[in-house]
């Protein structure tokens, strides 16, 4: 009797939850964008939002929730329902970072969260303002031995603006001075452009209009090669400075225990607008290379990147608490 009662209920369970996949979509998805207006993250999400609200024929609504290198954001992803209505548009900071900067992080990267897909990497470029004495990453250099230390911004700790800049000064030999901003990427070029900021190692597509309108003078990319959107502007290594490659990336996850049809759809949705031709050009203009990974393929690599800068910060001493 107990054996047939718990076969009913599992019927009943699987039976509602075929139902709500086969329904599904059928309101609005919510985005939450870890970083404020102007940042990649807010820039790329946005971008994403229109053709995969196309491909699942819902709208997508984009919300930004800022602090704590993406961690507030994430946090409160984790804690929704995992009923495929809610999103996080996942960073290096949140997904892989994040946990070996904080003692106490209020989520768990890989218990809390269904991955989806890994949507692109983005690549960092050093800058410095258009007014800068400057004019390449030797003359920073330079300048930082000979003042005995330079400023950087960043959106936060634990983001790949802090992460490549600090990388920077180990391999240069200049010390340092990290400068957080909460206001996140917009807020970093307001203080460069200005000069009160030495200079900044950050997201091409965060910087792109800066350096477009004539503001921001790119130095050198933190990658293995140049970038098709600034082809005029030298690697790192070709600047004199060896093993600075700090790229950055976004990914999809959901809450944790999302349904796998759901998820797959999404995944599907997905790689569908970051493989679509026109949309991969958009991105590459943007400083952006198109991924669109598999859930599994995701969760591989978040891991194999949480390995990465798990060493990297030991390395370079940093806490954020």
């Amino acid at each position: 009797m107990q054996r047939r009662a718990l076969l009913t209920a599992s019927g009943i369970a699987l039976g509602a939850a075929q139902a709500r996949t086969a329904t599904w979509p059928d309101r609005p998805i919510r985005l939450v964008l870890p970083f404020g207006p102007g940042s990649s993250a807010d820039v790329l999400g946005r971008l994403l939002a229109e053709p995969l609200s196309q491909n699942l024929g819902q709208p997508i609504i984009c919300e930004n929730r800022t602090g704590a290198a993406g961690s507030i954001a994430a946090e409160a992803v984790a804690r929704m329902p995992p009923d495929g209505y809610a999103l996080l548009l996942a960073t290096i900071g949140t997904q892989s970072v994040n946990r070996h900067l904080y003692a106490r992080l209020p989520y768990d990267p890989e218990r809390d969260f269904t991955p989806i897909s890994h949507l692109w990497n983005a690549v960092n470029v050093m800058a410095v303002s258009a007014d800068s004495p400057w004019p390449d990453v030797q003359a920073v250099i330079a300048a930082g031995r000979e003042r005995g230390r330079l400023t950087f911004g960043s959106p936060g700790n634990g983001t790949s603006d802090h992460m490549a800049s600090s990388l920077f000064g180990i391999r240069a030999r200049v010390t340092l001075e990290h400068v957080p901003y909460r206001g996140g990427s917009a807020a970093v070029q307001l203080d460069l452009i200005a000069n009160r900021l030495d200079f900044t190692i950050g997201n091409v597509p965060a910087l792109m209009g800066g350096i477009l309108g004539g503001r921001i003078r790119p130095l050198a990319v933190a990658y293995t090669r140049r970038w098709p959107a600034l082809p005029e502007v030298p690697t790192m290594a070709e600047a004199g400075v060896e093993g600075v490659v700090v790229p950055s990336w976004h990914a999809l996850v959901a809450p944790r225990g999302l349904l796998t049809a759901v998820r797959d759809q999404l995944a599907a949705a997905s790689v569908a607008v970051v493989t679509r031709p026109d949309f991969r050009a958009r991105l590459l203009d943007l400083g952006t290379e198109a991924v669109g990974s598999t859930p599994d393929e995701l969760a591989a690599f978040t891991t194999q990147e949480s390995d990465r800068y798990g060493a990297l910060i030991r390395q370079l001493g940093i806490r954020a608490d």
